[in-house]
């Protein structure tokens, strides 16, 4: 099989790793450059990210989208992980009416400072957040993250299962959502399923099932097509001998320098660069006083 360089959209199913789904891409296609953009837990489903070859570079730029999940919670039932996952803290069997349940989720639109879960990737002193929950020892202050939450809309109520689709901003926890739900309703709450079914720029409906990867379809996007968003410079000659070797010529900066003056609203204007057969060559984010930062050089 030839070298993939490019993004598969896979349909992760439950109870494995993300690491696992990474794994049994590479031994797939029997390569190494093998990367995600973004993981899920193994309670979750939905679409993973995977980055094959050069487009492992791309792996800051294409974890920045903003996210969308489906999510069903259990009302009246707190744990200490936030979702089924973990240890019962609480029960309450108290019914909540639907029209306070639809009431609290439409206040839980927007930004908020929480807490990030103790059983999170998050490191504090060189330590994971859910290895030191893992060793029982206790935080002096709990790290807070920004989270922002929109397009929140209520699929299902079955009391004590509430299905909830979604919108957040790069690394919100849906866990916490869920958890502040149930603070909010006075029963508690945790996450008891969740599947990823959108991240920027790709939907559920293009990925894989890991059985079928033998026939990718439209769940396989080439690296020269993994940008499409950005505005795009052609080079050729020395100026693409140049970026090919990590430097920008003074006529490429010139022309960035025209381009620049359309997007003055944006606060970080990156390009794509390509040759003229459509190859991608490098990305490059414009900074102030017109200098240009060379963030990746792709193998041309």
């Amino acid at each position: 099989m030839s070298e993939l360089n490019g993004v598969l959209l896979v349909d992760k199913p439950s109870d494995i790793t993300s690491h696992d789904v990474v794994h049994k891409v590479r031994k797939h296609f029997q390569t190494k450059y093998v990367g995600h953009a973004g993981t899920l837990d193994p309670l979750a489903t939905g679409l993973m990210v995977i980055l094959l070859g050069e487009a492992t570079k791309l792996s800051n730029y294409l974890l920045e989208g903003d996210k969308a999940y489906e999510c069903e919670i259990e009302l009246g039932k707190t744990t200490d992980t936030l979702d089924i996952t973990g240890n019962v803290l609480s029960t309450n069997t108290q019914f909540v009416p639907f029209d306070t349940v639809a009431e609290k989720a439409s206040q839980l639109e927007g930004s908020f400072e929480w807490d990030i879960p103790m059983y999170s990737a998050k490191k504090v002193g060189g330590k994971k957040l859910y290895e030191l929950a893992r060793e029982d020892k206790s935080l002096a202050e709990i790290p807070k993250k920004q989270m922002t939450f929109y397009s929140v809309k209520i699929l299902s109520y079955d009391f004590p299962y509430l299905k909830v689709s979604l919108h957040c901003s790069k690394g919100s926890f849906i866990r916490s959502w869920a958890d502040e739900l149930g603070k909010s309703l006075g029963v508690g709450a945790c996450l008891s399923g969740l599947r990823r079914i959108y991240s920027a720029p790709y939907k559920i409906d293009q990925s894989t099932a890991l059985t079928d990867l033998a026939d990718l379809g439209t769940s396989y996007i080439p690296l020269e097509r993994c940008l499409d968003s950005w505005p795009k410079l052609e080079v050729s000659g020395l100026d693409k001998h140049l970026i090919t070797n990590g430097q920008v010529s003074q006529s490429l900066k010139a022309r960035l320098k025209v381009v620049n003056q359309y997007y003055s609203d944006v606060d970080k204007l990156r390009f794509r660069i390509e040759s003229k057969d459509k190859k991608l060559l490098a990305i490059i984010e414009a900074e102030p006083h017109s200098n240009y930062k060379l963030l990746r050089v792709f193998r041309a």
